[in-house]
């Protein structure tokens, strides 16, 4: 669960932390290819989780999506 105000970016340390013991070792301080995708869609960092979710889901289907399924990955960032 997150505040729709947050930005991924401030998720990270915990999301990584929950996910760690499965990383390759090699990419576990690898900050810059880390990133959030949700239907291979890349996420942003730079906006708020709320507006990514109401822009693609909009308003009207908002609860038939919820919760919201992300992948988490540690490395090949499509928008470093």
């Amino acid at each position: 669960m997150a505040p729709r105000e947050n930005y991924f970016y401030f998720l990270l340390d915990e999301v990584k932390a929950m996910f760690d013991s499965h990383a390759p070792p090699e990419k576990i301080e690898s900050y810059d290819e880390m990133w959030f995708e949700f239907n291979g869609q890349p996420l942003k960092w730079n906006l708020p989780i709320g507006l990514q979710f109401d822009t693609l889901f909009g308003i009207s289907q908002k609860r038939e999506h919820i919760p919201w399924t992300l992948t988490f990955h540690y490395k090949d960032n499509p928008i470093k």
